[in-house]
């Protein structure tokens, strides 16, 4: 489902798409909106509503990225990737553990990590906080939970999973990421 379009100054569409699978669990509110970044950021939310939706890995959401002609120099970030919960050490009781991972590219990219994000980025290491620090977007501290990436070749699609690792059954808050700062370059014809 296309879930946002922008388009650029240049002609170049972005379509934004989403494929939540599972949510036959509970976690079935997946949308986009910006009610907390600036304009220019997408949010897409993994609203849990109890039934074991954020708590099982199985729910999530593939998201698309297509591009209507090839860009190159491509830039974004991600935002927010955070947790939230009780606890330390083996006794954490997590709400939510957000993760990400691209998947479904061939276009050779690469990613910084914000000072508190760990792991590879692929499904079996996706990127996420170990720490507990549910921290507003807006805050000085967002910089330490964000990713960006980078695509030197060109870019005509890419996707990421976005889901919780693990969290309660009984949650009802909000789990959600940003995606924004986006940059490219075309080829003029």
């Amino acid at each position: 489902m296309n879930l946002a379009t922008r388009s650029g100054g240049d002609g170049t569409t972005v379509t934004f798409g989403s494929a939540p699978v599972n949510t036959s669990l509970g976690s079935y509110n997946f949308s986009t909106s910006d009610p907390v970044m600036t304009a220019g950021w997408l949010e897409f939310e993994n609203a849990p509503r109890g039934a074991g939706g954020a708590s099982n890995p199985s729910t999530y959401q593939d998201i698309t990225v297509t591009f209507s002609r090839a860009v190159r120099n491509l830039t974004f970030d991600i935002a927010d990737i955070d947790t939230s919960g009780q606890g330390n050490g083996g006794n954490r009781t997590y709400n939510y553990w957000d993760a990400i991972a691209v998947h479904g590219t061939s276009t050779p990219y690469s990613a910084s990590l914000g000072s508190a994000l760990t792991g590879s980025g692929t499904i079996a290491d996706p990127w996420r906080q170990e720490t507990f620090a549910n921290t507003p977007p807006d805050s000085n501290a967002a910089a330490s939970q964000r990713l960006n990436f980078w695509f030197t070749g060109a870019v005509t699609t890419f996707k990421f999973r976005y889901w919780s690792i693990q969290g309660r059954n009984s949650y009802t808050g909000t789990q959600a990421v940003w995606i924004g700062n986006m940059s490219y370059k075309v080829n003029c014809d």
